[in-house]
């Protein structure tokens, strides 16, 4: 309980559940009895557990239980030849105790207030041996004078049944402000007190006062005061609170760390901003006619010649994944994606997928929702004007271009919509996983506007709404203490906003999940497999992406692509990496493999396949035909490592999105 320890500074209970704790305890207890074998009392202190009562709520945790721990504490004594009728423990103080005073170990009891005093739980009238104090602390009685002093202890000395001892006090601050306190002149008043002398006057008492004064040799100044302390009571204070203060922290320091806890960054202002937007936009077109994609015709078109005198294709759709959230086409803005369409063209391919949306940002400013584009990293994002531009010139190529946005899990991106679980921990540890809040009334129309923009601003009529990452998104929604997120309602909404905005579920795809579950009420009944298609039951459409870069060469990833296309996949998509990297990552070479892969035509070893290549290759111009489809060719030591990258962008979307908070944590190895 770490903010109990460096509030309250006292009352820490052992943690009894420790397995060592017993033993450890022991070897203190032997030690310290031998250390002051001359005495015939060990002082165990007290047992006010409850006082430890927010110590056990800060853990969430049920207090221990202390009669048991009592019980063995006793036995151990006893062990170690340590009689329990000369163990102290402090008086239990009035409340809802734990433990009964018959359950301690140790039969002696120390009273800290005056016999008679109010607040005694139990009271000493049948105590036969024990010890009494007035006012542990002489910050108690910092105003008392000598004879007031001197009354408290004659009283005590002839309380029933006599105690064993009277203990003066003890000093917090040390024995470096005993002179400002006149802390020995007032020790001497208790010990006139304890020998129950006897005065008639107060001025009988400050005579024989200042003779016992100069008898024990105190200073002159010292005796005249007649047991009053020295400096001020404000002064003493003062000193008290600071040096109390110290010791807190000090007690603080050693038992606790500091720890950047992340906490969300607000999101009531941002939501309340999106809202205002996206009203407007849902309500004054309800109702109206379905929108239509981008209106471009989308010429017919089979590459270049060279590619065009190839076998036709063996599926619908073959095409690439450019990544505009993490990708550097960003930097080069429309050029960057014609290029990435024109080698398309080039290469045969006729679908052209952007994935807009992630855990880490949305890469487009909306005309809708402006405010919800953001980049983690951040670069530049993309304007709808440039993306139309890009649409267009790829239709001219004969290529359709389609958006991907992930809107369940792994939907960081909707950050500036102030619509996703309150999870910081996993942003910043794992980087990806972020759930939406289902719980969330605002989210469809959110969702409805966002749609219903970009179905007008690309030209395919397939959506893809990335993620279904149920067990993952498992860690987002416990942090945010969302018990039952209610996912399978949450689709079916979800299929209400698609066909209202006029996404029928054919063309809708998702991500193929982790799990390896398509669970029956997500949302679009097309799936997209990452690399391997598992067995199937369902005659549903689905796609297969592919991951060129991690293949060994030519002829792996010629021979996967025609597995795929025989697998009656509706189209092979392929992931590549950013524009820039084309040359060294030989991605032209790949794609140009994939596309003879995805082509009728049997190639039915690696020769034939390389002299067939070759010949494809060198017609296109491409730099790296001989190369790339040489024995154990790979392009792999470019890429930058995948956990690197990881932690980059980990990084990068914690001081995006979320604050550092420093906090407390319990000390490992205390």
């Amino acid at each position: 309980c770490p903010e109990f320890i460096c509030l309250k500074g006292y009352g820490l209970p052992l943690n009894l559940s420790h397995p060592k704790m017993l033993s450890t305890i022991r070897n203190v207890i032997a030690e310290v009895r031998d250390i002051f074998s001359s005495s015939p009392y060990l002082h165990l202190g007290g047992d006010e557990v409850e006082m430890s009562q927010a110590c056990f709520n800060e853990a969430k945790a049920d207090m221990f239980n202390y009669t048991t721990f009592e019980a063995s504490l006793g036995g151990m004594l006893e062990d170690l030849n340590i009689s329990l009728d000369n163990v102290l423990r402090w008086e239990m103080t009035p409340g809802k105790h734990k433990v009964k005073p018959e359950e301690r170990a140790g039969k002696m009891t120390h009273y800290w207030v005056n016999w008679g005093g109010k607040g005694h739980a139990y009271t000493m009238s049948n105590d036969t041996s024990y010890f009494v104090s007035a006012g542990l602390y002489f910050d108690s009685n910092q105003g008392e004078n000598g004879l007031s002093i001197y009354d408290t202890a004659k009283m005590q000395a002839s309380l029933p049944n006599q105690p064993v001892a009277i203990i003066g006090g003890t000093f917090e601050l040390s024995t470096d402000t005993w002179v400002d306190r006149n802390v020995m002149g007032r020790l001497l008043a208790v010990a006139m007190g304890a020998a129950q002398l006897e005065y008639n006057t107060t001025a009988d008492f400050e005579k024989e006062y200042l003779k016992y004064c100069h008898a024990i040799g105190l200073d002159d100044r010292a005796c005249a005061l007649v047991g009053m302390p020295i400096s001020h009571q404000k002064i003493y204070e003062d000193k008290w609170n600071q040096d109390w203060d110290v010791w807190k922290n000090d007690i603080c320091e050693r038992l606790t760390v500091d720890h950047i806890e992340p906490i969300m960054n607000r999101q009531d202002r941002i939501k309340s901003q999106t809202i205002d937007q996206a009203s407007p936009e849902f309500w004054n077109s309800f109702g109206h006619k379905h929108p239509t994609h981008l209106d471009v015709e989308v010429k017919s078109d089979n590459g270049t010649t060279s590619v065009a005198s190839l076998p036709e294709l063996a599926v619908d759709y073959l095409g690439l994944v450019v990544d505009l959230v993490h990708g550097t086409t960003n930097q080069r803005g429309f050029e960057g994606l014609q290029a990435v369409i024109d080698d398309m063209h080039m290469l045969g391919f006729n679908l052209l997928q952007l994935r807009i949306m992630d855990d880490h940002g949305m890469a487009i400013t909306l005309h809708s929702l402006p405010s919800l584009a953001f980049l983690t990293d951040q670069r530049s994002v993309w304007s709808p004007k440039t993306i139309r531009q890009a649409v267009k010139y790829a239709a001219e190529k004969g290529i359709q271009v389609m958006p991907e946005i992930s809107i369940t899990t792994r939907a960081g991106g909707w950050a500036n919509a102030g619509i996703l679980a309150a999870c910081p921990n996993v942003i910043c540890n794992e980087g990806q996983g972020i759930a939406i809040d289902t719980a969330d009334s605002t989210t469809m129309q959110i969702f409805a506007v966002v749609l219903r923009e970009l179905r007008g601003l690309f030209s395919s009529d397939y959506l893809h709404l990335g993620y279904d990452e149920r067990k993952e998104a498992t860690k987002c929604y416990r942090e945010a203490k969302i018990t039952d997120p209610s996912l399978d309602q949450w689709e079916q909404r979800l299929k209400a906003v698609l066909r209202l905005e006029g996404f029928p579920k054919e063309k809708v795809w998702r991500w193929e999940n982790t799990e390896g579950v398509q669970y029956p009420h997500r949302a679009g009944s097309v799936t997209n497999y990452r690399n391997v298609v598992p067995a199937r039951n369902s005659t549903s459409p689905f796609f297969v992406t592919m991951d060129a870069i991690e293949s060994k060469g030519g002829w792996d990833i010629y021979q996967h692509t025609r597995k795929h296309a025989k697998a009656a996949a509706t189209g092979i998509m392929t992931f590549v990496e950013p524009i820039e990297s084309w040359d060294v990552m030989h991605i032209r070479e790949r794609l140009l493999t994939i596309t003879m892969g995805a082509r009728q035509m049997k190639l039915n070893d690696e020769a034939n396949f390389q002299s067939t290549f070759i010949k494809a290759c060198n017609s296109l111009k491409l730099k790296n035909c001989q190369e790339f489809v040489a024995p154990n060719a790979t392009a792999s030591s470019h890429k930058l490592d995948d956990e690197t990258k990881r932690k980059l962008r980990t990084e990068k979307l914690c001081q995006a999105r979320t604050t550092p908070l420093i906090v407390k944590r319990p000390r490992k190895g205390v």
